[in-house]
């Protein structure tokens, strides 16, 4: 990793909008980028835990008729709280205490704090209140999941990207149309203020066939932005957008050049179970010392685990682990404190490694031994170590 000083300055900062008095444009101030380059790790089959796994322990979510969980698209976990957005019984959102006691689902309908169809669930650890976009609404629980209000947005949005004291980042996909914010069809990354009114565009598309999918993570109350094949991570501080992280896999990234259409790239790429060839879909994950950069290969994930003092990395497909002395860390999907958090199946974690539980206590081992195929996911947290 090499850093490069550049001298602040503020970047492609248009007007505002005739229509809306909206600011928008893609502000990038420059200050300190920090470069990876990936070239060299991509070679790597697998990754190897005991080069990379500090500790582990596990939370198992209580199984009962309601609070079974299907496929999951979303996992938040809190100091008092887990919240997960799956799509059993219909879709719904279900919530934990910390220690995995199943305490409620919010389910589908059309009253008050009832919803048909959720876009995205978030957190806003300000105003400890659990939000569900459910376009064109954004619902509000308190920390229980009792409903408290709804706000009517007029602007389209498909994702709930970070909250901040007074604001809300919302994203959407290229092609949603609005009939009533100007040129809000260019832009991507969405801010409003809490009682939703919308107060700047910002990012710009790039003109590809490819629609911009936005992923997030919360660090030192800055809100980290990636965009789906960019090489670029940004966040959001202060009312602006720093542009400070350049992702460099160009020996294997995908020339998305290629497909003329969005159904070529699906049928094309997307579709195939091996390739080769890497894109960054968006979606990063970063405590104070490392972050995690799945990078997609057709249908199969590629994991980069780095060092962020040192620059040094590890890599390897996620279907590839060394399993001799642990269960196989998983793809995060969140972070809590200096923890990555995953959901690990019950069906598929006996790979003979608690035969030698490395890693795991003998209360986490007892946790993991005690479930059956049919139980619900249990969660992982995981830390990484140094990398020297």
């Amino acid at each position: 990793m090499k850093k490069n000083i550049i001298f602040s300055c503020l970047i492609a900062l248009t007007a505002f909008a005739c229509s809306n008095n909206k600011l928008v444009g893609i502000i990038l101030e420059h200050d300190i980028i920090e470069e990876y380059n990936f070239n060299d790790c991509l070679s790597n089959v697998d990754y190897k835990l005991d080069d990379i796994l500090d500790s582990m322990r596990i939370i198992s979510l209580e199984s009962n008729d309601i609070s079974l969980i299907g496929n999951t698209y979303k996992l938040i976990v809190t100091d008092k709280r887990i919240y997960i957005y799956d799509d059993y019984q219909e879709y719904g959102l279900i919530i934990f205490d910390s220690n995995g006691k199943f305490l409620k689902r919010i389910e589908r309908g059309n009253g008050p704090g009832e919803y048909q169809r959720i876009l995205s669930i978030a957190f806003d650890k300000y105003q400890q209140e659990l939000l569900i976009l459910t376009n064109p609404y954004l619902l509000k629980y308190d920390a229980d999941g009792n409903y408290i209000s709804t706000i009517e947005l007029d602007y389209p949005t498909d994702n709930i990207v970070g909250c901040t004291q007074d604001k809300y980042l919302f994203s959407k996909v290229y092609g949603h149309q609005s009939k009533d914010n100007g040129d809000i069809d260019s832009y991507s990354l969405l801010v409003a203020d809490k009682n939703g009114s919308l107060l700047q565009m910002l990012m710009p598309y790039n003109n590809t066939i490819i629609p911009m999918r936005t992923g997030s993570c919360v660090y030192d109350d800055k809100i980290s932005i990636g965009l789906s094949h960019c090489d670029s991570i940004y966040y959001f501080d202060n009312d602006s957008l720093f542009h400070y992280r350049n992702l460099d896999f160009s020996s294997k990234k995908l020339d998305i050049s290629q497909f003329t259409t969005y159904q070529d790239y699906i049928q094309s790429y997307l579709t195939k179970i091996e390739s080769d060839r890497l894109f960054f879909n968006g979606t990063f994950f970063e405590n104070k010392s490392h972050f995690i950069l799945p990078l997609n290969m057709g249908r199969t994930s590629y994991l980069i685990f780095v060092d962020k003092e040192s620059g040094k990395t590890h890599s390897g497909k996620l279907q590839f682990y060394d399993n001799t002395s642990a269960i196989p860390i998983l793809a995060p999907m969140g972070v809590s404190d200096s923890w990555f958090y995953a959901l690990g199946n019950p069906a598929d974690y006996k790979h003979g490694s608690l035969s030698n539980p490395k890693y795991l206590s003998k209360e986490d081992v007892a946790k993991l031994e005690s479930l059956t195929p049919d139980d619900n996911p249990y969660i992982m947290f995981y830390k990484l170590k140094r990398f020297e």
